[in-house]
Formats: structure tokens, sequence, C-alpha cells
């Protein structure tokens, strides 16, 4: 009988153990920053459909679809839904970090990190690395600058580097097509 007691008493230390060091295990994983959080939540409101005028017609043309995405965890960026040239950005909490990972129509991948400078208001990614590239030098986005006037007004930046060196930018200045 002791036998019994002791091999249940050790297994609930055991247990014990185990919740403690589980416990203590998860709070020390990586706590989102408070203003990664709340940019998060800024990008997560961009849901929906986007527009922009078309430089030729004048008329409203979708530029850009956000959608939330894998329970709230991520969100989904069509640049150009539907186009030839359609481009996805999914953004995501990584640890601490508000990331991001270009699926670009050049092919590659730059990943991107959102800025300790970035608040909700002004949303600055930075190039961390870039995947499928033969060099850090080719031709690849290396920053993505969000701006949001209001619930219906948005702008993007994004930048490239060629060679090593700044190249081109893309801008969109778009609204939702109930507001112009």
């Amino acid at each position: 009988m002791n036998g019994k007691k002791l091999s249940i008493t050790r297994i609930a230390d055991i247990a014990a153990a185990a919740l403690v060091n589980g416990a203590a295990a998860h709070a020390s994983l990586p706590r989102p920053e408070p203003s990664a959080s709340a940019c998060f939540d800024k990008i997560k409101s961009f849901a929906g459909d986007w527009y922009q005028k078309d430089a030729k017609t004048g008329k409203d043309v979708l530029a850009l679809r956000y959608r939330v995405v894998s329970g709230g965890s991520a969100v989904e960026e069509s640049i150009f839904p539907g186009a030839a040239h359609e481009m996805v950005s999914v953004y995501h909490m990584d640890g601490p970090n508000l990331a991001m990972m270009h699926y670009c129509s050049l092919g590659n991948q730059p990943y991107m990190k959102a800025s300790a400078s970035s608040t909700p208001d002004r949303v600055v990614f930075d190039c961390v690395s870039v995947g499928n590239s033969k060099s850090p030098n080719d031709m690849h986005m290396n920053r993505a600058v969000f701006v949001p006037k209001d619930s219906k007004h948005l702008t993007t930046e994004w930048g490239s580097i060629t060679s090593g060196k700044p190249g081109m930018t893309a801008k969109f200045a778009v609204h939702r097509k109930d507001a112009k």
C-alpha cells in the first residue's frame, strides 16, 4: 500500500512540476509589443476592396483587396486582384513583431518587419530578407509604408532596391467605393 501512495504522490509531484514549468515556458514566449498589435489591428481594419482612379479613363479601378484570414491571425492583401501581375502579401504577428511576406510578381518573396517607430497612423515595413533570390542585390521590394487618412482613404507606397541601390517606387492613393 505504501508503494501505491508513494507512486500516486510522485505522479502528483511530477504533474505539478509540469504545470509550473509549462506556465513558466508560456510566460517566457515573446509577447507582441502594444504598438505592433495596434498596427496589426489597423491593417485588419483595411478588410475590403480599395479603388483608385485610372489615370486614362478617370474611372475607379480595383487596386487593393484585404481579407482577414486564418482565424484573425493573418491579413491577406491582393495588389491588382485578378490581373496577370497580381501580387499577394500576408501580414501577421511574428512573436512581438508585425511582419509580412510579399509574394512579388518578380518571383521573389521579400520578408519585412514593421519598424519600431511604426504607429497605426503610419506603418513602415523594412525588408529583412528575400526568398527565391540569387543575391540580396537583385531587384526586390524593400520598403512599404501605409498611411490611412481615415477609414475610407489610404495611401501605400512601396519602394524597391536594384543592384543594391534605391529603385522604382509604386504609390497607391486608394479609397473605399462609397468614398471619393
